[in-house]
């Protein structure tokens, strides 16, 4: 019969051969907190937030491409995504250097886009080009009207060295027209425009003026008058 031990004697040997007390608890682990999510869990969660972060960059991305561009980069990268994923399903067991090759299959449209973007090769096609090549070559315009024998403006500026349209509206019961010269002495003429009739309207085509100060009046009416900065 074995002999009589107290409770502080009694040691257990674990199986690793580590002595526990007779509650079972290393001492040497007493101090250790043990933070354990489920895989089940964490595996889904991290892919979710890898998923959104890579969605939101590659959505920023699409947004500083060409609009008529970034739908056939989307495509493509879309489907390079499925094929890669359909053929890494297909396997039992992927190698690193075929797995690395995937994510250069599936990735390569965004860099080839990124290249063309910075090398300048992805211009806006002639649709799109064409409307902003009109609104460049339409020339600037100014307004102005002409009624109780007066002009609406005292003082008109013009964009230096270009031509600019001048739109004259004559809501007066009397013609008038728009004569643009150096002073008042009218020593020098720049431009003169045609009458224009009561209750008319008309475009004047002002040519491309040095910068500088002008003079403008109505030739039919010389008390109308005022002064036109070029700058």
């Amino acid at each position: 019969m074995s002999a009589l031990r107290t409770q502080e004697e009694v040691k257990v040997i674990s199986s690793n051969g580590t002595e526990r007390d007779s509650k079972g608890t290393r001492p040497d682990l007493v101090k250790e907190v043990h933070l354990r999510i489920p895989l089940h869990i964490a595996i889904p969660v991290a892919a979710l937030i890898f998923v959104a972060i890579v969605t939101l960059l590659f959505g920023l991305f699409l947004l500083k491409l060409p609009k008529e561009h970034a739908p056939a980069v989307a495509l493509a990268l879309g489907l390079n995504i499925l094929a890669a994923t359909t053929f890494a399903a297909s396997r039992k067991k992927l190698s690193f250097a075929t797995a690395v090759e995937l994510c250069a299959l599936v990735v390569y449209p965004v860099a080839l886009a990124v290249i063309l973007v910075n090398l300048g090769a992805v211009e806006p096609t002639a649709e799109t080009a064409a409307p902003a090549a009109a609104a460049a070559a339409a020339p600037a315009s100014v307004s102005l009207s002409a009624s109780n024998l007066s002009f609406s403006e005292t003082e008109l500026t013009l964009p230096a060295g270009e031509e600019v349209t001048l739109d004259f509206d004559n809501q007066d019961a009397a013609p008038h027209n728009v004569a643009i010269y150096a002073d008042d002495t009218l020593d020098e003429e720049f431009f003169v425009g045609q009458d224009v009739a009561p209750g008319s309207t008309a475009e004047y085509a002002i040519p491309a003026l040095d910068a500088g100060a002008y003079y403008f009046r109505c030739d039919i009416h010389p008390t109308m008058e005022g002064r036109l900065v070029v700058e």
